[in-house]
């Protein structure tokens, strides 16, 4: 998570952000990156453990202290959780692309691997 709001935007995300002029040019190279940004999402619902490994693969640095393994974690176990809503069901992942969706068996392995995680949250 960022401190977005350091900057004037009041949201804390990772978001994909471009101007009005560049999405106009350039719309399918932008639907096409959100689209991938979205499948990795859906990865990493859906397989949190291998997405961890991944993660932790690509960033060592997370893992050498002692408490790393853990955050990372920690942070991909409650994002997992917080996307279980009523609009990610219903509408797909992400705002208008809504290519990328999970079918209500794969909602529920998430639920039931985040469940944990969703419980620290008081969401569970």
């Amino acid at each position: 998570m960022l401190p977005y709001s350091d900057v004037g935007l009041q949201f804390y995300w990772q978001n994909t952000i471009v101007s009005a002029a560049y999405f106009e040019k350039n719309k399918e190279l932008v639907d096409n990156v959100v689209e991938g940004v979205l499948e990795g999402l859906k990865f990493m619902l859906l397989n949190p453990q291998e997405a961890m490994e991944r993660h932790l693969k690509e960033h060592p640095e997370l893992a050498i202290g002692k408490n790393g393994r853990l955050y990372v974690e920690l942070g991909l176990g409650m994002t997992n959780a917080i996307m279980i809503s009523p609009e990610s069901m219903q509408h797909g992942l992400g705002d208008n692309a809504n290519k990328v969706t999970l079918t209500a068996a794969e909602w529920e392995q998430v639920r039931s691997n985040s469940q944990k995680y969703a419980k620290l949250l008081a969401k569970g």
